[in-house]
């Protein structure tokens, strides 16, 4: 969709120039992941800026699981979320991931509103091979709701995928998770 090429060219651009993304005010309809920014600060105005699955996406992700939001690439850089929201679908049968983190040293994210995610509303796993350890990561007033798990997992079968000092304060995580524990 238009608003998934504008907030990916808006990412690339600010990252280019080592400026913060501002997301502003309005509701855009993604059909595919935005990469987050590193280094710099992706935010928006609070429960004013959302970021919504397309219904496309929604569909998608019942084939596999689906990131509205992620970061899971090379590396262990700095990852700031503030003040967004990000809404996935009502149908309970998606697999959507509100947001997927992966390697990283201090990820901080503030003001981060998720719900419909029903894959997980959070996934922390890194995954990609050249992932380093996800340290130092904070997650403050940050609110989960009407999603599947808020889940943190450490992956062996990359050379470095551990979880160390990670924190959350102040924030509401709630599960409506509808899927078998096994998965």
């Amino acid at each position: 969709t238009k608003d998934w090429c504008a907030i990916t060219a808006a990412i690339q651009e600010g990252q280019k120039q080592g400026r913060n993304i501002y997301l502003a005010p309005g509701n855009y309809f993604v059909n595919k992941t935005v990469k987050l920014p590193t280094g710099v600060t992706f935010y928006g105005a609070y429960q004013n800026s959302k970021i919504y699955a397309s219904q496309q996406m929604s569909d998608d992700s019942k084939k596999q699981p689906l990131a509205i939001l992620e970061y899971d690439d090379e590396g262990q850089p700095p990852i700031y979320i503030e003040n967004i929201q990000v809404l996935g679908s009502s149908d309970q049968n998606n697999q959507l991931i509100g947001l997927h983190l992966g390697g990283n040293r201090a990820f901080k994210i503030t003001n981060l509103i998720v719900s419909y995610c029903f894959g997980h509303g959070t996934l922390v796993y890194p995954t990609h091979p050249q992932s380093a350890d996800v340290e130092n990561t904070t997650f403050e007033h940050y609110w989960q709701v009407q999603s599947g798990s808020f889940c943190i997992k450490s992956n062996a079968s990359i050379n470095r995928g551990n979880i160390t000092d990670f924190a959350v304060y102040d924030s509401q995580i709630t599960t409506l998770d509808v899927r078998d524990e096994n998965q």
